[in-house]
Order: structure tokens, then C-alpha cells, then sequence
């Protein structure tokens, strides 16, 4: 009965550590980790490497929320790529804007209240209202 029981508390431990609704926060996501982003809109590419400029955009990726309605939809369309890059070149991470408030990172769709297009059309330079 106690192996039972002891089987029982690890497996819902196990779920509820390995079940989150917040993407996973990775600790290298910092301005000392990343050291270049490249925004992507359409067939335009712009390189950020100004760590004030890296810090604003990290933000988009704190405080993210799971959005369980539509975690199982594909989404098709994006505003903006975001990649992130360490010192040597590596992607560290990529995510899809889809909106002024849905962000796609890791085939998941999550809500975010950080998410600023315009300091992104700033950052970038492009001018996603010219045709």
C-alpha cells in the first residue's frame, strides 16, 4: 500500500511540475545571453544588437500566459519573427508575433501584455503600413 501510495504523490508531482502554463522561463534569456535579435517582417530583416534595445524586447517574453482556448489551433500568419542569438551565433530561441497581444514560441500560443508593435517598427526600421 505504501509503494502505491508513494507511486501516487511522485506522479502528480511529476504532472504538476511537467504541466505549466507559462512558457518555460529560460534564464538565459538576459541581455548578458542575448546578443543579437533579428526581427523578420515579410522578406525584411533587420539585426538588433544594443542591449538597451535587447533588454525592451526581452520583455515581450516575460509574463507570458498559455492561452488554453487556442493552444490547439494553428495559426496561420504572423506579424513578426523574433530570433534570438547568443555570442557565438546560436538560435537560442524563436517566436512568432501574431498580434498586439498573442505571441507563437514552441508550437504554443501565449498571451502577453508586453508586446509593443511599434517599438518593433521602431527598432526595425520597417513600415508595416507601406505596401
Amino acid at each position: 500500500m505504501k509503494q502505491i501510495l508513494l507511486f501516487l504523490i511522485t506522479m502528480i508531482t511529476a504532472l504538476l511540475i511537467g504541466c505549466n502554463n507559462t512558457l518555460d522561463s529560460d534564464k538565459t534569456l538576459t541581455t548578458s545571453s542575448v546578443t543579437k535579435i533579428t526581427l523578420q517582417f515579410q522578406d525584411n530583416y533587420a539585426d538588433i544588437t544594443d542591449e538597451n534595445q535587447i533588454s525592451n524586447i526581452l520583455k515581450i517574453f516575460t509574463d507570458l500566459e498559455l492561452d488554453k482556448d487556442r493552444s490547439k489551433e494553428t495559426i496561420h500568419g504572423w506579424i513578426y519573427a523574433i530570433r534570438l542569438y547568443d555570442e557565438n551565433g546560436n538560435e537560442l530561441r524563436e517566436a512568432f508575433v501574431i498580434d498586439e497581444s498573442t505571441l507563437n514560441c514552441e508550437d504554443k500560443i501565449y498571451k502577453s501584455n508586453n508586446i509593443s508593435l511599434e517599438l518593433l517598427d521602431e527598432y526595425s526600421g520597417f513600415d508595416r503600413f507601406q505596401p
